[in-house]
């Protein structure tokens, strides 16, 4: 995730999808898909994320891909 970080720290906008689903056995599972619609959720993950309740999104995308900023991050694309 390290180029992700990165990106996301120097504010580049493909740094921040729309979702993030945490690793599997890293938080309980109603924390893991991390979402900013159509509002900013779960409440639970930004106190986990060491983030104040009024963290924005970038805040959170940044503060989640320094933890896990050695592991793997996958793409994924999915329409209604």
């Amino acid at each position: 995730m390290t180029t992700l970080l990165e990106d996301a720290r120097a504010v580049r906008e493909n740094a921040y999808p729309g979702a993030l689903v945490l690793p599997p056995g890293a938080v309980e599972d109603s924390l893991r898909s991390l979402h900013d619609w159509p509002e900013l959720g779960p409440e639970g993950v930004f106190t986990w994320l060491g983030l104040p309740s009024e963290a924005g999104w970038a805040a959170i995308v940044t503060a989640a891909y320094a933890r896990f900023e050695d592991h793997w991050a996958a793409g994924v694309a999915y329409h209604h």
